[in-house]
C-alpha cells in the first residue's frame, strides 16, 4: 500500500499547527480592536533611560516618590521609562525623533489623563533644554 502526500494535506496540516500555535497566546484587543499579546507584570515595570538615548520622550509625572506598580499609569501606558535626579522621579513614555511629534501625542493621548505632562529631551541618555 502507497501513501501519497497532496499539496492539500500538507496545507492543511500547516493552517492546523499554525492555528494550535495562535491560538496558545494569550491576547488582548485594544480600543481600536487590535489583538496585542498580553505583557506580563515585568513588561510594565519603568525601565532607565539608556545611556545612549537621543530623542524626545514624554515625561508623564515627576514626583519625588516611588511610583507602586498599581498606579494607573502602568494601566495606561506599556514601556515606561524613569530617571532619577536629585532625589526626583521622572517617569516618561514614547520615543520621538522631532518635538512636534511628540508634543502631539502630549495633547491629543497624554493631556486629557495627565495634564501636567511635558516633552523632555536627550542627547546621548541626557535631559537637555528643548532649544539646544
Amino acid at each position: 500500500m502507497k501513501t501519497y502526500i497532496t499539496t492539500t494535506s500538507i496545507l492543511t496540516t500547516l493552517i492546523t499547527c499554525s492555528l494550535i500555535i495562535t491560538m496558545s497566546i494569550p491576547t488582548y484587543a485594544n480600543a481600536n480592536n487590535n489583538v496585542s499579546p498580553l505583557t506580563t507584570e515585568v513588561d510594565k515595570l519603568p525601565k532607565p533611560i539608556a545611556h545612549d538615548y537621543t530623542g524626545f520622550c514624554v515625561q508623564i509625572l515627576e514626583t519625588d516618590k516611588e511610583l507602586t506598580q498599581e498606579h494607573s499609569i502602568f494601566k495606561q501606558f506599556g514601556d515606561i521609562k524613569i530617571q532619577r535626579t536629585d532625589g526626583i522621579i521622572y517617569y516618561l513614555v514614547g520615543n520621538f525623533k522631532g518635538i512636534d511629534a511628540a508634543q502631539n501625542y502630549v495633547d491629543k493621548v497624554v493631556n486629557s489623563r495627565f495634564p501636567s505632562a511635558i516633552v523632555a529631551r536627550y542627547r546621548e541618555g541626557v535631559r537637555i533644554d528643548l532649544d539646544e
